[in-house]
């Protein structure tokens, strides 16, 4: 395997996350571990692109924490910046400071939301993901992010009908938080240091 020419191969991947695809495929090598090596020298567009489609299609949770490195979030969220305000169903979603409110819907078998990185705009969503395959225990979280606190925005992907507006940010940019255990009851999530209940959640 020639580095440098895969390195060139890859340059020229211009707005088609599949041809990256393809490429890892045809050096044998896991999506993941060829894009965390070599993504770094993909144009913008299409390295932001390539990291939503393994996001939304990764099932695997080990291949999943690869790409969610803090370096490739870091990279993501920086490209995206100032284009996420733009997006009308963010853009809608804004109050004046620029914060929007994000759901969050858990069961036992959920990664909790302090090391997962998906939210969404809409809380009957949050409420299906919440009481997927019959789970225990449904929990839904509310919370606040500034927009230019947000990684990126999935706005292609539906469950059962509904849009999902996936927001993906990390835990720790989350300004105050509250679990909702019957959607319409809010609670405090008291097991949450660093995110309180306020007013306006």
């Amino acid at each position: 395997m020639n580095i440098l020419s895969i390195i060139d191969e890859v340059k020229v991947i211009s707005d088609n996350p599949h041809e990256f695809y393809i490429l890892a495929k045809k050096y044998n090598t896991c999506l993941a571990d060829f894009f965390c090596v070599f993504g770094a020298f993909m144009d913008d567009d299409c390295y932001v692109q390539t990291f939503l489609l393994m996001y939304s299609k990764i099932e695997n949770r080990n291949m999943l924490r690869r790409i969610c490195d803090n370096t490739i979030l870091e990279r993501v969220k920086t490209l995206n910046s100032g284009k996420l305000a733009k997006i009308e169903s963010l853009k809608s979603a804004m109050d004046e400071g620029g914060y929007i409110t994000i759901y969050r819907g858990e069961n036992k078998s959920s990664r909790r939301y302090k090391v997962a990185l998906s939210w969404t705009l809409d809380k009957r969503v949050a409420k299906l993901f919440s009481k997927r395959y019959n789970a225990e225990n449904p929990v839904i979280y509310m919370a606040k992010v500034h927009i230019d606190d947000v990684i990126a925005f999935i706005d292609d992907t539906e469950i059962e009908g509904l849009n999902e507006q996936e927001v993906l940010v990390e835990y720790k940019n989350l300004r105050k938080a509250k679990r909702n255990k019957r959607v319409f009851r809010v609670i405090t999530d008291k097991a949450a240091p660093g995110l309180c209940a306020g007013a306006g959640l």
